[in-house]
């Protein structure tokens, strides 16, 4: 049912053309329906007049959306050890069985089993960014190995948790006043009290800072196909995942570097149009020039060339500025993060040798170096000049460096960030 959600509604999702588009499913978004369906399940159930299956099967589905909070708060912290004296006490405290689904059904009922359903979809949302045995499979997956990432976040996840726990306490008093015994509400929905009382901590003690796994998305890697922002969106996604692997490969094409460094320069080109922000356009003209002269042993990336072509397509094709804005924006603020890992993947691919086209050469490369003359000559390919290599290094650092890029040097960040 989960893997339906994330199928249906996340940013890789399939649109019909001509149907509404739907928001991405994001992290935060997922535990905000949660936190409501158990906010409306709480107030719903304070009106008296239960009957008691009803109040039984509200309590049941209580305890399976505390159930799927604790599946969330298990995946969450599962990369991190050890984990924090309270994370570790709430963890324990959402630990529960839920009782055989019986009872009459309800509006309170349905609300609970609704934000069950949703919280376990933001567990295998992140799980998507994730092999069976932890290894990131996305770029973001860094973000779940990242303690204090992990801390905002279960903020986020605290906050629902309180929802959980007012909502236990009501449905509990009145699920007692039909004559459930306290022993059997203990044993579905714990002591929600100090559940609330171990959140609360929990939430104090997140930092309140921007959350940058709030916008997570599940990684996908089918592109939407309409609209045309939307397809956008999510192959500069598809290539920034790309860009990401290169710097994690041992073995790297320049081709594909440059190939990368093209779409970066047609973002920056597209903004300027527009008068909007852009990202250092001059290194990264210089790294699309410079490095398209390079060759190595590695052939280049089909898939990489290919999204490039295809996202050239729609930035010089009929694609609505006011659609694309957040898009490209977004897209250009991250690019000094595409500059890092594509200079991680550049000093990994001269381990291996670079080299030009006697071609390629120019007159001063060749003017103090009789071999390389003799190579401009007869087309021989030889090593890159180290001027050469310096060059790509320094253009890389420029586009690093550059005013508004995303986050702190290493550390990913996220274009949806939301304050947590």
């Amino acid at each position: 049912m989960t893997a339906a959600l994330l199928e249906t509604e996340g940013p890789y999702a399939r649109q019909t053309p001509g149907a509404p588009w739907l928001p991405p499913t994001t992290f935060a978004s997922l535990l905000r329906d949660a936190g409501t369906d158990l906010r409306e399940a709480a107030r719903a159930g304070g009106s008296g007049g239960w009957t008691r299956p009803a109040a039984f099967g509200a309590i049941v589905a209580c305890s399976e959306a505390l159930d799927g909070l604790g599946a969330l708060w298990s995946r969450l912290w599962r990369q991190l050890e050890p984990v924090p004296a309270p994370m570790a006490s709430l963890g324990a405290l959402l630990t529960h069985r839920p009782a055989d689904p019986i009872g009459a059904p309800s509006v309170v009922a349905t609300r609970c089993r609704s934000a069950a359903v949703t919280v376990r979809a933001a567990a295998d949302l992140l799980a998507t960014h994730l092999d069976a045995g932890g290894a990131p499979r996305s770029a973001e997956a860094v973000m779940l190995q990242d303690p204090q990432q992990v801390l905002r976040a279960a903020g986020l996840v605290a906050d629902v948790v309180l929802e959980a726990a007012r909502c236990a306490e009501v449905l509990a008093a009145q699920a007692g006043r039909t004559g459930i015994g306290a022993a059997q509400l203990a044993r579905m929905v714990g002591d929600p009290a100090r559940l609330a009382g171990t959140a609360q901590r929990c939430r104090q003690t997140a930092p309140r800072r921007p959350c940058v796994l709030a916008g997570l998305g599940p990684a996908r890697s089918r592109p939407r196909s309409a609209p045309a922002a939307a397809e956008l969106a999510d192959r500069l996604a598809q290539l920034r995942q790309y860009a990401w692997r290169l710097a994690h490969t041992p073995r790297v094409s320049t081709t594909t570097l440059a190939d990368l460094a093209a779409v970066a320069t047609d973002l920056n080109g597209f903004a300027a149009a527009a008068g909007w922000p852009t990202s250092a356009p001059g290194a990264w003209r210089t790294l699309r020039t410079t490095l398209s002269e390079l060759r190595t042993t590695t052939p280049p990336s089909a898939a990489v060339r290919g999204e490039a072509a295809l996202v050239r397509r729609l930035l010089t094709g009929a694609l609505s500025r006011d659609a694309a804005r957040p898009t490209v924006q977004v897209a250009v603020d991250r690019l000094p993060e595409v500059a890092e890992w594509g200079l991680a993947a550049f000093r990994t691919a001269t381990h291996d040798g670079v080299f030009v086209p006697g071609s390629a050469l120019r007159g001063v490369e060749v003017s103090d170096q009789p071999e390389l003359a003799v190579a401009k000559l007869r087309g021989r390919t030889v090593p890159a000049p180290s001027a050469r290599l310096d060059a790509v290094v320094a253009a890389y650092g420029r586009a690093r460096q550059a005013a508004g890029g995303g986050g702190r040097r290493g550390e990913l960040s996220s274009p949806s960030a939301a304050p947590c």
